[in-house]
């Protein structure tokens, strides 16, 4: 279920926003981590033309070194802040 709100609901939701504000995408990305890996796949690669003006904006965003850091950063946020939340709610009950 988990899965199915990050990778389908939440995109129709993204693309509503989009297209109702504009910039805050960029922002709206880092919620996602599946949206984020394919945004750096994208831009990576240098497809991000193939998107269009959207493409263009997250190639500023995410083609830079600075940008790439700040999204493998919040990856690893995305990795571990589950794991220590889990650990500490593990740690306190009595199994």
């Amino acid at each position: 279920m988990l899965w199915f709100w990050f990778v389908i609901i939440y995109d129709f939701i993204l693309v509503a926003i989009t297209l109702s504000f504009g910039q805050i995408i960029i922002a709206l990305l880092f919620l996602n981590p599946a949206d984020l890996v394919r945004t750096i796949l994208v831009t990576s690669l240098g497809s991000a033309a193939l998107i269009g003006p959207a493409g263009a904006v997250l190639n500023n965003t995410f083609g830079s070194f600075n940008g790439l850091m700040l999204s493998f950063f919040v990856l690893l946020v995305w990795l571990f802040l589950p794991l220590i939340l889990a650990l500490f709610i593990f740690e306190r009950k009595d199994i």
